[in-house]
């Protein structure tokens, strides 16, 4: 049986899709490949859950694992007849955690045609504790994201900053029901890191357009410690990257920054904060 992960959700959501993918196909020692991810349409609730999973991540980083196999070695091999879940449902919808759903992996008989089985969004049915392979180091994004990354690193980024991610959009703050979002003035001012001479970088979507609003009270360009990549998005014409795209250029920030702060209902600032080993989150 060889096992095809699609990947669901946020980044970060994603991500934790990728770590749970690899720890259970180590652990019971299935052959396994990565076929599907996700980027958010314009509203930001929506998804297009068919993109090709190298559209944001770089696969080649699994080939060190002996049983990964790229998709494209097996993409035209797949059909409804060789392939349970085909269609693709969430893994939730037809099983109860991991045991359970080892538990029907091997009860497929030996003899059957199905040999492909799709996983999609399998951290939802992760118990996070049994995790044995942590490999969260190892997610990157795919070769034009990082050059991207790299060239904010080289031209804008210090080589020490601190990072707040500012997480405002409709689709966070309804989903949790968060009434009241803190201003990033105010993070700003009361934030103590432990570094204060540090820059600071704000993670965030669209910072520009935040200017004198209940987000951003002041211009941002009243502030003097505020780094941002709007700038660079402009000058390169980037600004049509998908939502995930720009978050994982904000992910790659974090993950070498020197101390992160972030909101505690985002998955982005969890696995940041698990990352660092920290419990920095503004809104506690």
């Amino acid at each position: 049986m060889i096992l095809i992960f699609d990947v669901g959700g946020g980044l970060c959501n994603q991500i934790f899709d990728i770590n749970c993918s690899i720890d259970i196909a180590i652990k019971y020692n299935f052959k396994f490949s990565f076929r599907h991810c996700s980027f958010r349409l314009k509203d930001l609730t929506t998804f297009d859950n068919n993109k090709d999973f190298n559209d944001l991540f770089d696969e080649s980083a699994y080939y060190k694992f002996d049983h990964f196999i790229p998709f494209k070695n097996i993409s035209l091999l797949l059909n409804n007849d060789n392939t349970i879940n085909y269609i693709s449902t969430k893994v939730n919808k037809w099983a109860n955690d991991e045991e359970h759903l080892i538990n029907m992996i091997k009860m497929i008989p030996t003899n059957t045609k199905k040999k492909y089985i799709i996983i999609k969004h399998i951290f939802s049915i992760y118990n996070f504790k049994n995790i044995k392979n942590n490999i969260y180091s190892i997610i990157h994004p795919n070769n034009k994201i990082m050059k991207m990354y790299l060239h904010i690193k080289k031209y804008i980024l210090p080589k020490k900053y601190n990072l707040i991610h500012y997480r405002y959009e409709n689709d966070f703050t309804s989903f949790f029901k968060i009434e009241n979002i803190k201003s990033i003035d105010y993070l700003i001012e009361n934030i103590n890191f432990k570094n204060k001479n540090l820059k600071i970088y704000i993670a965030c979507s669209n910072l520009k357009s935040l200017s004198k609003t209940v987000y951003l009270l002041k211009d941002f360009n009243e502030y003097t410690n505020i780094i941002i990549k709007d700038d660079y998005l402009e000058k390169y014409n980037l600004n049509n990257l998908n939502f995930e795209e720009k978050a994982f250029i904000d992910f790659m920030i974090g993950k070498n920054a020197e101390e992160v702060y972030g909101h505690n209902k985002s998955s982005f600032s969890l696995l940041l904060n698990f990352m660092k080993n920290t419990h920095n989150f503004y809104n506690i």
